[in-house]
C-alpha cells in the first residue's frame, strides 16, 4: 500500500514528526521508502533532553547533508552530547543546514567547534 502513495504525502505527514518519529516509523518498510528517506534533505533535530539510545539512533540513521536544523545540548539525558555528535560528524558536511543551536556548550567544545563554523555552505 505505500508504495502507492504519492512522495507529496510523506512530505506533508513528515512535517508533523520528529525526525526520530518518522524513521522509526517508516525505516525499512520497503526500498522505495528507504531511497525516500535517503533523499529526504529537511531533517531538523531537536536532541533537548533525548535519551542515549535516541541520540544513537538518529545519528546512525542518517547522514549530515539531510540536516536541515541542528539543535545539541549539553544538558540533558545524553553528557557530552556536543561532543559526540561532532565526533561522528564533520561539520564540513552540513551542505543544508540552516540552523544550528548549541546550549551548554563546554569551553573546550566551544574553543575546538567555533573556528570550523566558518567552513559551513550557507
Amino acid at each position: 500500500m505505500f508504495h502507492l502513495l504519492p512522495n507529496e504525502l510523506f512530505y506533508e505527514v513528515f512535517g508533523y514528526l520528529t525526525t526520530y518519529e518518522i524513521l522509526y516509523a517508516f525505516k525499512g518498510l520497503n526500498k522505495r521508502i528507504d531511497a525516500f528517506l535517503n533523499k529526504y534533505k529537511k531533517y531538523d533535530l531537536n536532541f533537548i533532553s533525548c535519551p542515549k539510545w535516541k541520540f544513537d539512533f538518529v545519528c546512525q540513521s542518517i547522514s549530515s547533508e539531510q540536516i536541515r536544523s541542528l539543535i545539541l545540548s549539553d544538558a540533558g539525558d545524553t553528557p557530552r552530547q556536543i561532543h559526540l555528535f561532532f565526533n561522528l560528524f564533520y561539520i564540513r558536511q552540513f551542505v543544508n543546514l540552516e540552523s544550528l543551536t548549541l546550549i551548554e556548550i563546554t569551553e573546550q567544545d566551544s574553543n575546538k567547534l567555533l573556528p570550523k563554523l566558518s567552513h559551513l555552505p550557507n
